[in-house]
């Protein structure tokens, strides 16, 4: 869990007085530092059209490196990103494979971001995956982008400023307080829960980024081909690699283990990837402490 907080205006702001804006986005993220309390950046653009505001959660590449926002080497390609990538290791060399002296800064799965939307353009959104919203602006196109992953794991937050004339993204509605932001209720989204189903959220004038989905409909009168066993192997196959994908990092990883199948599930195939014994974290005054207690003791 990280936070961003970004701002667009959207006429000229030459006359933005570009400390002021600094402070500004800096308590901005002082109203989200509770998302990443392990370091803290911003990037403004040379005309202050931009800025880029990052409190960072660090679980990939621990070191400074890993600090953001992200630059791409030529300097016009800023990012920030609230998330993981899976499977980065394999992106990360199919990037130097296309681009052998492309130069990494550090070893954060999220540094992938510019790198790949410098080879790819728009499509580089394609190529992740993992939980994530970001945002990006590419200095020479003049372009801003705002994404969140396919399922809308991650948040990410707009509204526009008429007054200021800006367009404000955050991972929360909160990092906006310092922007003079007045929260009123957005009485129809409660009613029509809104703020459950659609864009809307529980404040007037605040819309949900939409999450990626590329939804695919197949003729359901075509007979299955596959038989019964090979439909399992691909359940496992599948499973097994979801949850290989989600173990790289660089601080420890845990289990909710809850001791119904689905976290059993993931609990053994993490056994049986890492063949090493985690600890447990448990309430012994937990009603179903019993039945946690059975998963464990088929995981030793």
């Amino acid at each position: 869990m990280c936070g961003i907080s970004c701002i667009v205006h959207q006429d000229d702001p030459s006359d933005i007085d570009r400390t002021k804006l600094s402070q500004e986005l800096d308590a901005s993220l002082e109203a989200i530092k509770h998302r990443g309390p392990d370091s803290r950046g911003q990037w403004i653009s040379p005309d202050n059209r931009i800025a880029l505001g990052h409190v960072r959660l660090a679980i990939n590449d621990l070191a400074p490196t890993g600090a953001q926002p992200f630059h791409d080497p030529t300097g016009s390609i800023h990012a920030v990103v609230n998330g993981e990538l899976y499977d980065y290791a394999a992106l990360r060399a199919s990037i130097l494979r296309s681009s052998p002296g492309h130069a990494f800064r550090g070893h954060s799965d999220c540094e992938l971001v510019t790198a790949l939307y410098r080879q790819h353009g728009l499509s580089f959104l394609s190529r992740l995956r993992g939980e994530f919203s970001l945002c990006l602006y590419d200095a020479r196109a003049q372009l801003f982008v705002a994404a969140r992953d396919r399922y809308g794991i991650k948040p990410l937050f707009w509204r526009v400023d008429r007054a200021r004339r800006r367009l404000e993204v955050a991972a929360e509605a909160k990092a906006w307080l310092p922007f003079r932001w007045a929260p009123e209720w957005d009485v129809r989204s409660l009613l029509e829960a809104g703020w459950n189903h659609d864009q809307r959220t529980l404040f007037a004038g605040v819309t949900k980024e939409r999450p990626y989905w590329d939804i695919e409909y197949p003729d359901k009168r075509v007979l299955e081909p596959r038989s019964e066993q090979e439909m399992i192997e691909g359940v496992r196959e599948r499973l097994l690699d979801a949850v290989r994908v989600r173990l790289r990092a660089d601080v420890p990883v845990g289990i909710y283990l809850s001791g119904g199948i689905d976290s059993s599930v993931i609990a053994g195939i993490v056994t049986h990837l890492v063949k090493e014994r985690g600890e447990k974290i448990g309430n012994e005054k937990e009603t179903d402490r019993q039945l946690q207690a059975a998963p464990q003791s088929f995981l030793e």
